[in-house]
């Protein structure tokens, strides 16, 4: 078990030996920095916890590995944000340079990663929210259900890629910042609902966790301090310091440490076929940052020009963006923020102070929570914080 979850030895036998032993509390939390691994040891731990041989080696052929493998196992469910684009590139990146089961089911399972955001078991009751992106939601699962190792690779797929992708990209658009209170409580109804195989335990994944607002919190804590039988929640957290206190402590910690040179030339050239190896696999992965199209580099725009001193609102930048683009506008530009700090440890932004970074990261949270709380309009909010930003440097 987990032998896919690379570079993370102590973490390895960590977690191998509480299922073993029988001792994996239902809530815990695996923090760390951005590509540790969370994610790969989430899924995989979701696997593990219902697999029907006694070691869950990766290969098991039993029925509840396979559909957990492919990420299409009904008892696991995912909430939060992550770098799917980038994933999803990166995956794609390596099917075009080969042909191997082992690249496409990583394109499956991240692609997988943003669908299943899509649940019915997570929207019901706000279903209006995401019924512009159903027809999108079916063909995205036909396509990668044809994808998967199990099937031969479709011949033309690289030329549907293109509108696959657009696809994709609009559909992440509507996930949530935030993990919204209205999900929390699906989650909570759901789990006290009857598995759909004996002794299947349920599990629930949930990426960024620190980031959930106040509603979103108290709610989580209620299902944590009481959580039904058989069912676990794995918390995933960057900043395992900003989660809520009295949520940290109804919760058993995994630490993930950040993989250094050696590690990060391994995963890559292990994982993606990679000759030459970047230093660092935050490097590596955001040269697939490209997906986000227009909307990635405007946000970096729209914070350049703060930067470089410019005194009114930039109108015109959002003149061709649609009203539901606006919020994912926030997303990029904590994003943008840090690529901008990674520059800046490597001496490529000397100008910015840490203070500042720090300040302005606040000051867009708190403008995306008073949008979503108070319904206000997102170019409002862009513009008061543009202002915003500009008395803080």
């Amino acid at each position: 078990m987990f032998e896919n979850l690379l570079h993370q030895q102590r973490i390895r036998e960590r977690l191998s030996s509480d299922v073993k032993s029988r001792q994996l509390p239902q809530a815990i939390l695996l923090a760390g920095p951005a590509y540790s691994g969370k994610n790969t040891a989430a899924t995989e731990l979701a696997r593990v916890l219902n697999c029907k041989e006694q070691d869950a080696p990766w290969d098991c052929s039993c029925h509840s590995c396979q559909s957990q493998r492919l990420l299409i196992h009904p008892d696991t469910l995912f909430l939060g944000r992550s770098h799917f684009g980038i994933d999803i590139e990166a995956a794609i990146d390596l099917l075009q340079r080969l042909d191997a089961p082992a690249a496409r089911y990583m394109l499956v399972r991240n692609v997988r990663r943003l669908l299943r955001r899509f649940d019915s078991q997570i929207w019901e009751g706000e279903e209006k929210r995401i019924s512009k992106g159903a027809k999108s939601l079916e063909e995205l699962n036909q396509w990668i259900h044809d994808m998967g190792p199990q099937h031969p690779l479709p011949p033309n797929w690289q030329k549907e890629l293109s509108g696959h992708l657009k696809a994709l990209y609009e559909l992440e658009k509507m996930i949530p910042m935030t993990i919204p209170i209205h999900q929390i409580r699906r989650i909570n109804n759901w789990s006290h609902m009857a598995s759909q195989g004996q002794d299947v335990k349920k599990v629930v994944i949930m990426d960024g966790v620190e980031q959930m607002q106040e509603s979103a919190r108290n709610a989580l804590l209620k299902l944590l301090e009481e959580p039904p039988k058989s069912v676990y929640m794995i918390l995933l957290s960057t900043q395992k310091r900003k989660v809520m206190p009295t949520i940290l402590s109804r919760l058993r910690c995994y630490d993930f440490s950040a993989r250094d040179k050696e590690a990060a030339h391994a995963v890559q050239k292990r994982i993606f076929r990679i000759d030459d190896p970047m230093d660092n696999l935050s490097e590596f992965f955001q040269q697939f940052q490209r997906g986000n199209g227009h909307i990635g580099s405007q946000a970096s725009k729209f914070l350049l020009t703060i930067y470089q001193g410019e005194q009114n609102f930039p109108q015109q930048l959002f003149q061709d963006y649609q009203k539901e683009e606006l919020p994912f506008f926030f997303h990029q530009m904590l994003e943008t923020l840090r690529s901008w700090l990674r520059q800046s440890s490597q001496g490529e932004m000397p100008s910015l102070p840490l203070s500042v970074m720090q300040r302005w990261n606040r000051s867009i949270r708190e403008s995306y929570r008073s949008m979503e709380m108070l319904n206000l309009s997102a170019l409002l909010m862009l513009e008061d914080l543009f202002y915003r930003l500009r008395d803080q440097l």
